[in-house]
């Protein structure tokens, strides 16, 4: 008898309930259904859908975000921190219906993501040091660590970017990992920007001249100290200049211990083929979008 009652079947009085799960009740199951509209002006307030596992939460976003995506008023953007298989199909599916482009940025896929330069674009110049270091600790004893990083990110990327580069995180692993080769291009780059005569003979006179490098420049090269001798003695004043000179300053081991969180972070990100994606090469014979 039990069996028989269990029977999903139109003519058992007693069949069980659709597998909803949880009960109607708190569902609010309505036996009469009707469509719900909302105005497209309340498209742009927060949601937020509650429930349990399996009970339509990401079925709930497959909706909303193929509306979006049919209205073709603008770009749609969906982060996805579970990466679901389901909705990456679904709206696969929507933007090709659509004659929409559609783009996935997956680190674990990179032959079919496209790529993306996080700290190659920005308003300020000091948010490319911001984006490059948030993710650092900034509380109790390594506050101080990550303001000298921030600090560091800072100098370098005013340094590139005057010097028409643009700012990726394999320019800052290297340019902070060693930031003597990027003082000597910065300074022969303002030397000739600013049309100083003759500085190439006199910086070579000095280096000639010098028997070995001065005791706070002992870890350089003479022609790096050559080049701060001639800085000095010109008296000359450029923000990104000077800074670039108190950076090399710094004793090696002490250098090394104020970004030492900093590099381990910026290696993670540049590792294996995720460089091809966070520090893309902006060339033509990839396909692959940059975002």
């Amino acid at each position: 008898v039990a069996r028989a009652l269990r029977i999903d079947s139109p003519l058992n009085p007693f069949r069980p309930l659709p597998p909803v799960g949880g009960s109607p009740i708190m569902h609010a199951v309505e036996p009469n259904e009707m469509d719900v509209f909302e105005d497209l002006g309340e498209r742009v307030a927060h949601k937020i859908v509650v429930g349990t596992t399996r009970v339509g939460k990401t079925r709930v976003a497959e909706i909303y975000t193929s509306a979006d995506i049919k209205r073709n008023d603008g770009a749609c953007v969906f982060m996805d921190p579970k990466s679901d298989a389901g909705i990456l199909k679904r709206l696969y599916i929507e933007a090709k219906r659509n004659n929409r482009p559609f783009c996935i940025f997956h680190l674990g896929f990179p032959d079919i993501s496209c790529r993306y330069n996080a700290v190659g674009s920005f308003a300020r110049i000091s948010e490319v040091a911001t984006r490059a270091t948030s993710q650092l600790a900034s509380e109790g004893n390594s506050a101080a660590f990550a303001e000298f990083s921030w600090r560091f990110v800072n100098i370098v990327t005013q340094a590139r970017v005057a010097m028409g580069s643009r700012p990726s995180y394999t320019l800052i692993q290297g340019d902070i990992a060693d930031m003597e080769p990027l003082f000597n291009d910065y300074a022969e780059y303002y030397f000739e920007s600013h049309k100083i005569a003759n500085w190439r003979a006199e910086v070579s006179l000095v280096e000639n001249n010098m028997k070995a490098p001065p005791r706070h420049m002992q870890s350089r090269t003479k022609r790096t100290a050559a080049l701060e001798a001639y800085i000095k003695h010109k008296r000359i004043f450029d923000p990104v200049l000077l800074a670039l000179l108190s950076a090399i300053q710094y004793d090696k081991t002490y250098f090394d211990k104020l970004t030492a969180s900093l590099l381990p972070f910026v290696e993670k990100v540049t590792s294996g083929r995720l460089v091809e994606l966070v520090a893309p090469t902006y060339d033509a014979k990839d396909s692959r979008p940059i975002i």
